[in-house]
């Protein structure tokens, strides 16, 4: 009987854990898993697989606005690759002032949406 007792409060704390496996999960441009569900970000990191390269793609909010940083890991420049929700490289002179404004700040506010090559 003593065995049952230790045995039922061994497993208690294992059975009343229970993870969200959606908390962690970021949204991006207002669409669940962007790495699979938004197809301009999906042809990209498979262009990178294809590649053999390796880094990840993360979310960043800024004025309400949504921007993908999709990174190389062998890349120094970790905000070349920043894009708006429809696919547009923010690299035009137009865009060069926005582009310093969110890239200013080193993106504190930014959330993983994929690791690709690892």
């Amino acid at each position: 009987m003593k065995f049952m007792y230790c045995m039922l409060v061994a497993a208690l704390p294992v059975l009343a854990c229970k993870k969200d496996k959606n908390k962690d999960k970021a949204k991006a441009c207002g669409i669940e898993n962007p790495a699979v569900n938004i197809p301009w970000l999906k042809h990209t990191i498979d262009s990178f697989l294809v590649l053999k390269q390796f880094g990840e793609a993360r979310v960043i909010t800024y004025n309400g606005q949504d921007y993908i940083n999709v990174q190389q890991a062998t890349l120094s420049c970790w905000a070349c690759g920043l894009y708006t929700c429809d696919g547009r490289r923010l690299t035009h002179p137009a865009d060069s002032a926005l582009y310093a404004q969110i890239s200013m700040n080193g993106f504190p506010n930014s959330k993983v949406i994929a690791r690709f090559g690892y």
